[in-house]
Order: structure tokens, then sequence, then C-alpha cells
């Protein structure tokens, strides 16, 4: 510390002023010293005193520091953060002495951290913008005055002393002075004796004059003996000496430092004998012997004396500064009663001067000063004591807000509240009202800090307003009511106050102007911005901020302050969100450069903490903005300088701790987005840590914050289907949000605790507990609808909205559709209100959310038309959103919307229009893929593949099928590698695409890619059981390995077949193990009917009947359970498995023939009802299978009923038979066509007959060119038949001979394939036939007969083929015979 330097008033001599100390960085002084001070003088007259010359030392510096009587401290950065003395040596130094200390925070977001390294003292903050607190002036005012002693209260100090002693010391000796001093006071009858020293005296004073002055009042001339006395020329030898001994005072030499008394004499001259000062006995006698009156005058018993003489010592008044004495004098006058000392002590207690800080003694004594005020008001009504009584409660006020104890401020505030009402002093009263509002609102009481505001408005719309600061004062507590009335969610009302504020603010600014004026205009310009803001009113909202950015440039052009730069950057971020809101992304991103750009010229003018934080606020809002993009690399590389940023500031400030905790959750969510889980993990857990090590004051900010936390790893969970984890951070976020609304029963707390009852239900309700989640639901709702109905912000109608919609999908996930319904159409009511009320996109995307789900509601009843209605409605606001400048979450729900109509055009059955949005979805998908690098967006682009092959896959187009499937496979082969970054649901999707794919290329014959495909289903769902053990995925197993098993039996390769076949039915058993529900008892009858076939293909017909009748027994039982149409038609196709089974046995008796009719019969009747509809293929094809089943039973004894079916059968079958159609449908056709050909042939239609023949085998052509399989050969051998019996009809017997003929080859073909009885027995029919046709007749009658005695020998159960021989023989033997007999007689 070097040599001190003071200003003053005008320049003034410092002396008799009160004495202040400006403690601060040595960097801060140019900055904030020439502040401080005009700051200090507009409230009182004081010498401010600082350090001129840090760099070099001065042994004296505790010497003149312990002079103040007050130590202004300036909290920076650089106080703070750097190792300088004022913080390390000049504080504490004040603090171990109790000197008063004011600490001003002179940058933001300092308290926390200036607490944490200073310890919890009072501190202004003239850079904090309360609307709810006392302007900063005000409180500086009040302060001086409780600390400082002004020029009336010296006058009076002074006229207290007893008696004066003239101090004489050369200014080296300052130190030993010092110690005289004490040496003397020490005596006690020298305790009411002043000491005159010229400590203060400055150059341009008239030394003599002054000197001369003091020396007339003095009783005692004091001589400081050293050494330096000696030296030549020197004031005290040649001035003060000389006119102490013309003046004839006493003389008191005291020897400090041994000194060459010889030399002293020849330079003072009759000078008396030194007191030595370490003897203070005789130190003691010479001053008893020279104040011997006032040694034996009684001791005053004046408790207002001991007040002025203590005031003395605390304010260094014509003693030296002692803090210790002076509190034990002002306690001693307080104990006695006197109210002044009174107030000085319960001052001095609160504020650590003279004494240890002791805020409860504090209130003690406070609290007996106001017992005394309100005696002293009760017993004689001055208006006096009302003012002081008001001021005392004010301070008390202050001190128990301190100390925590709310509640008892909140009572005295009330009470004082009720006694300003009284007084008549309108400013006094306005300003303690000022306070009262202030630690309402701070405990968001907010209807009485109402109430009080607006009697404080009315009060001063009466009066003259004739300054500025009463004008502040008003504006400030409007725009506070207009607060007030924004958090009860009182818009309108928030409205009236803020324009009133407005217009005086304008008023002001016309008729006065200056900084201060700009300054609040700008703050009001501001408020009101973001009320239109929340008012949804963007457009307004961006005109009102546009002004305060026009005010504070202009403050910026006249005066370059941190504050005014701090202030531009805050309305600079405000226009970027009002743009992001209107979906401007341009404009913010400028905006958001501007910010950056006046920030950053900031901290390179003067780096600090504060400034880096807000720097830090600007990467994030920029990496916010590219999030919304979806430019996630540009949005990661800004989170990372904002998370490098922080981390480098010191981590004790909540603000700090709160900006590092919202940038790694930022951090999060963009590693969440990329499906990188375990980085997201990392930086959730990172940001909760943060928000936990906060302090707990249950403050809008710090719920806030931890509850942000909370909800990002509940939401990470929810993508990871962790639901114990999901209901875990969604139960610790709904305590914290209970426990403040308890405490705090205010708008937000409501609110904030409707949300997590919104988010418990989401967990009950994912927990499959409807009931759980219906109480939670409408506990929100509940809350919701008050919330609404008391306030008109949009924001509580909207979570109405969210509430009826939640309850809606409960209700249809309950199967209650009418329930749905009737909350969907009060969501869509609310939500369209709001979407048009406000500007921005989040009503109208809430509107488009809402129209989807009633679209869906529509569809699912089958009124297709309504569906489209709402659908479209959706797609309209989607694409609107999406049109501008898209943000990627507007374009996905517009690719969303493209799917959703395509899916409903394939209800539609217009499958060009299906085709055509699917596509469009499908190429959306994949350019948001590309552009974001997204790992979800590539899963939805596969999906979407996915999705065109099925539609693709519903016209049985194969190749186009194929060609899809194979895009979402490429793209689920590149996403195999990183697994960890796919949502669960798609790696089972995943595994779908490959079991798809393996089927469309099984149906387009491709059998080593299909077996390729299932081959990687089979592993994949090999791995997930591994993994997670769910059944589902050995079911899917069980499956693929039934479709790999039919595979190989289609290629001849039985051993092979066999084996999938043995480990499905491995797998199905351990299914049945572990629970027997429907899907399990599925798989086994898949499995039975699966050996069953491979056991018939063996020839092993009774393995294979005792297989069928194992599948039928299961298939009946799962009927009996459960009746589904699944299980009915697979115990159809069982019973005609297991007949087709028995005729080969030749065992037709031991088949029920009633079984299969009846099952086929049932499986009609339940399919009729589709007959009509158009796009239900799957019912179409079923139902025709059913009719053509009948018919076939039917034939033979109801041949009307079984031809009316055969017709309804063809109409479906024709339908169905597309160009890709499937070689079932074109053989069900085929018989129809054959059977129906019958009919017309018994009715003589011989043309019609072969019409429908020519028909049927053309049909069947291009399965015969993929390769004629057995049931294909047999369909065309029979339709060959009808075809030549419908030839002979005509006469065309070379015609119906070559049928014959092609009939005949193909059932031997057939017989050779099967080795089944009825197709060799049908081969002889057609040699038979041609036997008869043919000129050389005998071969086939002999390969008839042939074959008849082989089916005799072998089916002997079979008596036709017995029958058929013996007619055969007796033919062949006449026609013998006959061709023996002469021409004529044959």
């Amino acid at each position: 510390m070097g040599k001190l330097m003071y200003k003053t008033i005008a320049g003034a001599p410092p002396r008799d002023m009160p004495q202040v100390y400006f403690c601060a960085n040595p960097l801060d002084l140019q900055d904030y010293f020439a502040t401080t001070a005009a700051e200090l003088f507009e409230v009182q007259s004081c010498a401010l005193w600082y350090d001129a010359d840090p760099v070099h030392p001065n042994p004296d510096w505790q010497l003149e520091l312990s002079q103040m009587q007050l130590f202004v401290v300036t909290v920076t950065s650089a106080f703070l953060y750097e190792d300088c003395r004022a913080r390390l040596v000049e504080l504490p130094f004040a603090l171990q002495r109790h000197i008063p200390v004011l600490p001003i925070l002179r940058e933001p977001d300092l308290a926390e951290e200036f607490g944490r390294l200073c310890g919890n003292m009072q501190a202004l903050e003239p850079c904090k913008n309360d609307l709810t607190a006392l302007p900063y002036k005000e409180k500086l005012r009040r302060f001086l005055e409780s600390v400082l002693i002004g020029d009336e209260l010296a006058a009076q100090v002074r006229h207290a002393f007893e008696a004066y002693i003239f101090l004489s010391y050369r200014k080296k000796d300052r130190k030993v002075a010092r110690e005289l001093m004490q040496l003397i006071h020490q005596n006690e009858f020298c305790r009411d004796v002043a000491i005159w020293y010229d400590e203060f005296l400055t150059v341009g004073e008239d030394f003599n004059q002054s000197i001369a002055q003091a020396l007339e009042k003095s009783r005692l001339f004091a001589l400081v003996v050293t050494p330096n006395l000696n030296e030549e020329k020197n004031y005290v030898q040649q001035v003060e000496y000389p006119m102490a001994r013309q003046s004839g005072k006493n003389v008191l030499p005291v020897e400090m430092v041994d000194t060459d008394r010889s030399e002293l004499e020849k330079h003072f001259e009759a000078l008396p004998p030194c007191v030595p000062g370490q003897d203070a006995a005789l130190l003691s006698r010479r001053l008893l012997d020279n104040l011997q009156d006032l040694a034996l005058r009684p001791k005053k018993d004046d408790p207002r004396h001991d007040y002025f003489i203590g005031l003395a010592y605390l304010g260094g008044i014509d003693v030296e500064t002692d803090p210790a004495q002076g509190a034990q004098l002002i306690r001693s006058a307080a104990e006695r009663g006197y109210l002044p000392a009174v107030r000085r002590w319960a001052n001095m207690l609160r504020n650590g001067e003279g004494v240890e800080e002791n805020l409860q003694e504090s209130v003690r004594w406070r609290q007996l000063l106001i017992e005394e005020l309100e005696k002293h008001w009760r017993e004689n009504g001055q208006e006096q004591y009302l003012s002081d009584l008001l001021n005392e409660y004010g301070n008390l006020v202050g001190t128990l807000t301190k100390l925590d104890q709310l509640e008892q401020a909140l009572a005295l505030a009330r009470k004082g509240a009720d006694l300003a009402q009284q007084f008549s002093n309108p400013v006094i009263r306005a300003a303690f009202l000022v306070t009262v509002v202030a630690i309402l609102a701070l405990e968001e009481q907010n209807a009485e800090a109402e109430s009080l505001a607006e009697a404080v408005v009315e009060s001063e719309r009466k009066r003259e307003r004739n300054n500025s600061d009463q004008n502040a004062v008003v504006q400030g507590i409007m725009l506070t009511l207009g607060l007030l009335q924004e958090r009860k969610g009182n818009l309108a009302s928030a409205r009236r106050w803020y324009e009133e504020a407005l217009a005086c603010c304008e008023e002001e600014l016309r008729d006065i102007g200056g900084e201060t004026v700009r300054q609040r205009a700008a703050t009001a310009y501001s408020t009101m911005a973001g009320l239109c803001r929340r008012e949804g009113a963007l457009g307004q909202a961006r005109q009102w901020a546009q002004k305060a950015c026009e005010e504070y440039r202009f403050l910026l052009r006249e005066m370059d302050s941190d504050s005014n730069r701090a202030a531009m950057a805050s309305t600079l971020r405000l226009m970027a969100n009002l743009c992001l809101e209107a979906d401007s992304f341009a404009e913010a991103e400028e905006y958001l450069m501007q910010e950056k750009e006046l920030l950053e010229e900031t901290d390179r003018r003067k780096s600090t903490p504060s400034t880096r934080k807000e720097i830090a606020g600007v990467y994030m809002a920029l990496g916010d903005l590219f999030k919304k993009k979806g430019w996630t690399d540009h949005a990661l590389e800004w989170y990372q300088k904002a998370a490098a940023l922080l981390e480098e500031l010191p981590r004790k400030q909540s603000s700090v701790l709160c900006a590092l905790s919202s940038v790694y959750d930022g951090l999060g969510d963009l590693y969440r987005e990329k499906a990188d889980w375990s980085n997201a993990r990392i930086w959730y857990e990172k940001s909760c840590a943060l928000a936990e090590s906060l302090p707990n004051n249950q403050t809008g900010i710090w719920v806030s914050r931890a509850s942000s936390a909370y909800l990002h790893m509940a939401h990470l969970c929810l993508e990871q289907e962790d639901r114990p984890g999901v209901r875990h951070w969604y139960e610790k976020d709904y305590a914290l949000h209970k426990e403040r609304e308890e405490k705090k029963h205010t708008v937000s707390a409501r609110q904030g605790l409707l949300h997590s009852c919104v988010n418990m239900g989401d967990v009950c309700r994912d927990e499959n507990d409807p009931a759980g989640a219906r109480r939670w639901y409408e506990k929100a709702r509940c809350m919701a609808e008050k919330l609404a109905a008391e306030t008109d912000a949009a924001e509580f109608r909207r979570d109405l909205a969210d509430c009826y919609e939640r309850l809606g999908r409960l209700c249809q996930k309950e199967g209650d559709t009418a329930g749905a319904r009737a909350w969907w159409e009060q969501a869509y009511t609310v939500t369209e209100t709001l979407a048009r009320l406000r500007e921005g996109a989040e009503s109208r995307r809430d509107l488009a959310k809402r129209s989807v789900l009633l679209g869906n509601l529509c569809r699912k009843e089958g009124n297709l038309a309504s569906a489209r209605t709402w659908y479209e409605k959706a797609h309209v606001l989607t694409e609107a959103l999406a049109a501008k400048e898209g943000t990627v979450e507007q374009r996905s729900d517009l690719a969303d919307s493209y799917e959703r109509l395509g899916n409903l055009c394939e209800a539609e059955n217009n499958q060009a229009d299906a085709r055509r949005w699917q596509e469009k979805a499908c190429a959306l998908t994949e350019e948001l893929a590309r552009e974001t690098h997204n790992p979800w967006f590539w899963q939805k682009y596969s999906m979407a593949c996915a999705n065109l092959g099925l539609a693709y896959w519903g016209e049985t187009n194969w190749p186009k099928a194929r060609k899809w499937y194979e895009k979402a496979c490429a793209v689920d082969l590149e996403l195999e590698a990183e697994k960890e970054k796919c949502k669960p649901f798609f790696w089972e999707h995943r595994l779908s695409d490959y079991d798809s794919l393996g089927f469309v290329c099984r149906q387009e014959g491709d059998l080593d890619k299909a077996c390729f495909w299932y081959e990687k289903a089979f592993e994949g769902n090999k791995d997930l059981l591994a993994e997670a053990g769910d059944i589902r995925y050995r079911r899917k197993m069980a499956n693929i390995c039934g479709n790999l098993g039919e595979i190989w039996q289609e290629r001849q390769d039985l051993p092979q077949a066999g084996q999938w076949f043995d480990q499905e039915q491995t797998l199905a058993l351990a299914l049945m193990e572990e629970e027997r529900s429907p899907e399990n008892e599925e798989v086994l009858s898949c499995s039975y009917g699966h050996l069953a076939a491979l056991q018939e293909a063996k020839g092993d017909l009774s393995a294979a009947l005792a297989l069928y009748d194992r599948q039928a027994i299961l298939l009946r039982e799962m009927i009996r359970q459960s009746g589904t149409d699944e299980s009915r038609c697979k115990l159809m196709e069982t019973c005609c498995k297991a007949k087709k089974t028995l005729r080969q046995l030749g065992e037709l008796d031991r088949d029920d023939p009633t079984c299969a009719r009846r099952w086929y019969e049932r499986g009609a009747e339940l399919l009729t009802p589709y007959e009509n509809q158009a796009g239900e293929s799957w019912a179409h094809g079923n139902l025709a299978k059913c009719l053509l089943a009948l018919g076939e039973m039917e034939q033979q004894d109801q041949r009307p009923e079984a031809r009316e079916k055969y017709r309804r059968a063809l109409r479906l079958f024709t339908e169905l038979c597309t160009e890709n159609a499937k070689d079932e449908i074109r053989r069900g056709r085929t018989v129809c066509l054959t059977r129906l050909a019958e009919y017309c042939l018994e009715e003589g239609d011989a043309t019609q007959a072969q019409s429908l023949c020519a028909e049927g085998i053309q049909c069947l052509e291009k399965v015969c060119v993929r390769g004629t399989d057995e049931e294909t050969a047999g369909d065309l051998a029979y339709a060959a038949t009808v075809m030549a019996r419908a030839c002979l009809e005509q006469n065309q017997t070379d015609q119906a001979i070559g049928w014959y003929k092609n009939a005949a080859t193909w059932y031997m073909e057939l017989f050779q394939a099967t080795q089944l009885a009825w197709i060799y027995g049908r081969a002889a029919l057609c040699r038979y036939a041609l036997s008869h046709l043919e000129q050389d007749w005998r071969p086939w009658l002999e390969e008839a007969i042939s074959i008849w005695d082989t089916l005799a020998r072998e089916c002997p159960q079979i008596p036709e083929y017995a029958h058929h021989l013996e007619v055969a023989r007796q033919e062949l033997a006449l026609r013998l015979e006959q061709e023996k007999a002469p021409p004529e007689q044959r």
C-alpha cells in the first residue's frame, strides 16, 4: 500500500469530515472510483480516500486505515478472483477492527461468491434490475446515514468534550503519535478529553490559523519527542512550539523514542523535562497535574454524554479512532435507555461496526427500540415518532430477511404497512411501502404486494412529482404491479400497468431526457416486449424490443458503459428469441452474432467472469439455434465452446453452476439425438450433479434447473425403454415440485406440479396401470382447469388441452372410443382457439397433432372420409410450418404426414396415390438423414422404405417390394455397426426387415437370398434373446425356422428341412414351458403342421396324419379358449390337409367329414362382411378359399349352392389375380373356372365351358413359366380333362385328343413326384378316354388296365379301382374279339 490520496466535494479539506476508504483492486480504480465518489457525495459530504501508489509499500498503512470510519469495498471479478491486497489484507483489517464495511457489487452474479470468500455481509447491487426492490440510491442513503456522522451531529459530539489536548508531532512520527494518544486515553479521567492533531490538514489551508485556533481551545500542549524533532527547520520547532509558549500553554513532552536531550534543548527553549513514554505511571501523574480539575470532577451519569463521546471514538472526531471504546460507550448509553444510542447500537450489531456482527442481538435491540417508539407514538401521536418507527420497521424487516426469518419479517411488514397508512408524509410512506412490497414479492405473497403497490401508486398520483427519483419510484412500482399480475397469469391487467409505466417514462423522456430516464424507458420497453411474447403477439413484441434496442444504442453512443452494454446484449437476446419463435432463423442468428460481438468486445476491454458467463450464454443460444435447424455438428461446436468457457470460471457461483448444468443438458441432448446413449448419459449425470450441488432454496430458478436435469434423464431412460429409470427420475421431479408448491402456492409452483402429475400419469400408463394413470391425469386436469379459469395466460390453456389429450389416449388404450373422441374434441377446441389468437408455430403444431388424433380415430372406425378431412387439416398446417425455414422437427412432422396420407390412400384402395405419398415421405426422410447425420432419421428412412416395400407386397408386386426392402436392409446393415445408437424398437424392426426381405425373395423364387436374409433375422433374434431373455425373440426364431424349413423342403432337401423344423419344434416346446399363451400355442401348432408336411413328403403318411391330429387338437383348444379368426382358419387348413392325407391312405372313414366343412362355413361367415369392401385383400383371399372349399364339399349333394359359391369365389379370385398375384390365387381362380365349366357341360353349353377352361389354363401360364409344382400340375391336368370334354361335345376330336394327352402326361409326372394313388387313377382315366378316341387305341387301354390293376391290388379299400379294372378288361376282350370278326360284323 502506498500513499493515500483523497477526494471531497469541490476539493474541500477533509478535516472534520467522515473519512471513507475506497477498498478495491487497483485495476478497478480507474473504472469505479469516480462513480463511487459521485454516489457517496450525492448522499453525504465525506472524504473518500484511495491508494494512489499500490506498487510501493507504506509502513504506516495500518495507522492510516485505522482512522477510517467506513470501508467502501468495490466488488468485481478482479477483486474476488485475483490475489489483491484489498481482499486479502485491507478488508480483513477493517473487519478485525470492526470498522463498518459497505460492499458494492459492481458486476452481476457476484453475490454468492462474495459471500463465500468474504463472509455473509450485506451488499448493495446497483447492476441488479429488481423491479420489486428499493432503488439502489435509496439503499445507499439509508446505509450511510446509519454509519457516518453528519456535520450537525459532529458539532454536538465536539460540544460534549470536557477539554482538549493539542498533540504536536512530526508527520514522520504519526505512528508513535497514535501510541501516545492511546496512552493518554488509557487514563479514565482522560476519556472525555479530545486530542487535536493535524492529521487532515492539507496543502492550501492556512496552517498557522488553524493551529492557533486549536491551541486556543486546548488545555495542554503534548509534544511527541523523537530524534526527528532535532532535524533542522521542521514545523514543530519553528511554528507549533513557539505558538504554544506564546499562548502560555502547559507543555508536556513525552519521549516516545530515545532522543539526544541536549540536542533537543538547543532547538526547544525552556522545554520541561521529558516523560518517558514507557513509564505509564509517570505519564498519568503528569497528565493529572495538568488536568487536575477534570480528574476531581464527578463523572457525568448522562447516557446522552456517553453516546456522543462514543460517536467521537467511532468516527475519530478529535480523538483517535477506537471502535472498541466507541462501542462500549454506545452500549452503555443504550442500556440506560437513550433511544439514539439504542438505534446506533442495533445498527452496529447489524453492520459489525466496532463489534462482531450479531444479527440476533441486533434484532433484540431493534425490537426494544420499536417498543419504545410505539409507546411514544401512542402517548403523544407526534409524526416524528411514527417516521422513526417506520424506519426501524424497515431496518428490522431487512435484518430478519437476512436471517431467513421470513414469516416474522412478513408479519412485521404487514404491521408496518398498516401504520404507514396513518402517516401524512407521502414520501416516507411511499418509501416504506416499497420496502414492504419488496418483502412480500420476495415471498411471493403476490396479492398483498399488489394491494400495497396499488396504494402507493394511488397516493403518488395525487401529488406532484417534481424530481426524477420520485418518478423512478412510481414507474418502478407500476412495473412491479405488472410483474405481480404476470406472475398470477393475468396478462391483461399486467398490460394496463406496463402501459401506464410506459406513458410516464415516455412523458419524462420527452420533457427531461437524460441517461437514467432513457434506461428506465428501455427497461419498460423490454418488459412490454416480454409480455407481448407471452401473449403470443410476436409482431408487437418485436416492435417493443426494437424500441428498447434503439434506446440502448443511443445510450451506448452517449456513454459506453458496461451496464449499458449488458442491457443491450440482453435486448439483442430477446430479439433473437422472438425471431426463433417465428421460425426466422437467419434473423435470429444475426441478432445472436451481434450480441456475441458486443460481449466479446466488452471482454476484450475488461475481462470479468460475469461477461464471460454472458458470452457462454450466447454460445449456448447459438447451439440451441443450430440444434433446432438440425445442424447438430454446428450445435455441438457452440455447446462445447460454452462449456469450456464456463468451466474456466469459479465453480462456486450458483449462476455459473446453473448455466453449466444447462449446457451439459444441451450436450446430452445432442448425443441423445445422435443415439449415442452412453455419452448422453455422461452429460446428463454431470448436469444432475451440478443441479443437486446448488443450495436448495426452493426458488423458482433452482427448482427449474433441477427439474430440467431430472427430466432430461427421464427422457433418456424413456428412449432406452428403461421403465424403472423413467419412474425414478419422474418421482424425483414430482417430489421437487410438490415441496415447492406446498411452500409457495404460486401460479408457477402450481404449474410445475401440474406438469409433474402429467409425467407420473405417463409412467403409470406405460406400466399398464390405467387406473393409476387416470388418477394422475385427472389431478393434472383439475389443476389446469383452475389455472385456466383464474388467468388469461395461454400456457395454462395449452396445459389443459394436453391433459385432455392424455385422457383421450388412455380411453383409447382401454377401448373406449367414444371417451377418446370426447376428450380429443375438447383438446382440439382449446388448441384451435389458441392457434387463432397466438402467433408462432407452437399452437399450430399442437393443432396439427390433435387433428391427427381425431383422424386416426375415424380411420380405426372405418370412416375413411372423415379421417381424410382431419388428416388434410393437419397436413395443411404441417406443410405451412415446414415451408418457411422449417425446423428438423417440423420437416419430420411433414414426412410423417406424407406417410399418414399414403396409408390412408392404401386403405381407400388408391394404390397410385398411396405410393406417391409414401415416396414423398421416403424422400424427405432420406433428405433429413443426410442433412443431420442423425441415426434416428436413418432409422426412420429404413422404416419408410419398408413401408413402401409393404405397399408393393400388398399388390404382390414382388420386384418392387424387393427393391424397397433391399434399400431398407442396406440402411439396416450400415446401422448394424452402431447398435448402441439405435432405439431398441428399431433394432427389432431391422430384424423384421430381414425377415420380410427373406419372404419377398422366396416369392420371387430366389431361395438362396431368402435363406440368407432369414438366417440373418434368425441370428439377430438369437442375439437379442441372449441379451434380454424376452420370449418374443424365441417366438420369432421359431417362425423363421419354419420358413427356412419350408424353403429347404421346396428344394427337395428334406434332411436340411427336417433340421430347421426340428429346431422350430424345440423352440416351440421351450416357449410352452415358459408360458402357455395363445401366441406360443400358435407357434407349436405351426411346428406340428410343418413336421406333418415333411413326413407326408417323405411318404410316411401315418406319421403325417398323427401330427395333423395333434395340430388339430391344439387348434381346437385354442379356439375354445380364445376363438380367434386366425385359429379357425388354421384349423380349416389342417382339417383339409388331414383329409387329403387320409384319402391318400385310403382311410377316409377315419376322417370326420363334417369337421372341415363346419370350419370353412364359419370362416366364410366371418369374412363375408368384407366381401364388398375395397382394400380388404386378405379377407377376400381367405373368403375365396373358404367358398372354393365349400363348393368342393357341396358339389356332390348341393350342386346349386356349390355353383353359387364357385361364382363368388371366382369374383374374388379374379379381383386378386393381378400381374404379381400369388400362385395360390391363380390356382384358386383356375379351379373355380374349371368347376363352372363342368356346370356348363351339364347344361349343354360346351362353348362356354371351353371358354372358361381356356381362361383357367391361361391363368396358370405364369406359374408354369417359373416351374410347374405339384398343385399347379394337378389343377392344369384337371382343367385339361374338362377342356377335352368340351371339345368332344363340339365334335373337336383332334383338340380333345390333344388335351387328354396333356392331362395324361401331367398326371403321370405328378404321380411320379407324389406317388399319390388318386393321381395315378386320374392318369388311367385319361388313357381310358384316349383309347376311345385314338385309332391306335390298344396301348392306351392296356396302360389304363395296368394302372388300375396296380391300384386295385395296393388300395383294396377303394372299390372304384377294382371296378374300373373289370370294366376295362371286359372292354379289351370285347374289342380284341371284334377285331377278329369280319369288318362288316364289327
